[in-house]
């Protein structure tokens, strides 16, 4: 059974997938760590 796509994610449309992905990207050579930041805004108005 597929794993459950993580709301958080789902929210800002990446995947698990693609994430890991970009983490294994930056496995090169001399890094030791790397950590993905992710900012988001929602703003509501009132006519």
């Amino acid at each position: 059974m597929p794993a459950q796509p993580n709301a958080e994610l789902t929210q800002v449309g990446l995947t698990e997938k693609e994430v890991q992905h970009t983490l294994g990207v930056v496995k090169v050579r001399d890094v030791d760590y790397a950590d993905l930041y992710f900012e988001s805004c929602l703003s509501e108005s009132v006519m």
